[in-house]
């Protein structure tokens, strides 16, 4: 993008991959989309939901981050086109991630103090040997693809 004055991200999740459906099984796959020179902007910023949140730029670790249920997304997309997009749930989620990503932010920028972890303290069950209300109420019931259970 040397020279470029573009930002562009793309964001998708594909129905048929194993490795998406084992780690959020619940989610709707939603097709690809490009995203050029994007704004974001929370629908209702005061209705969050915490995920333990995870990226391919980080590979083995995730963080308990906080962020708005629902935005507007809104931008050029590959054919030029303005369009915009309410997004809730999963796909708020990613658009919200990956748009940090233009701003050379990572979930771990935004994860809560103390709460990095490895992927390995979710296996076997560990997560029953946290404290109740670690890192924050429903954190220890919620698994890595889901939302947290207590809002």
């Amino acid at each position: 993008q040397i020279g470029w004055r573009a930002r562009i991200f793309c964001m998708g999740i594909i129905g048929d991959n194993p490795a998406v459906q084992n780690r959020h099984p619940d989610t709707e796959p939603f097709r690809h989309q490009f995203w050029i020179n994007p704004t974001l902007t929370p629908i209702l910023p005061e209705q969050t939901s915490w995920f333990w949140e995870g990226c391919l730029s980080v590979p083995g670790m995730r963080g308990w981050v906080e962020r708005p249920n629902s935005v507007r997304l809104s931008g050029y997309n590959e054919r030029g086109e303005y369009i915009e997009k309410d997004l809730h749930g999963i796909p708020a989620r990613v658009a919200q991630h990956e748009y940090d990503h233009l701003d050379g932010v990572l979930f771990l920028d935004r994860a809560l103090q103390g709460t990095l972890l490895p992927v390995k303290a979710f296996e076997e069950n560990r997560q029953e040997l946290w404290p109740d209300d670690w890192p924050s109420p429903g954190a220890r019931i919620t698994k890595p693809g889901e939302f947290s259970a207590i809002q």
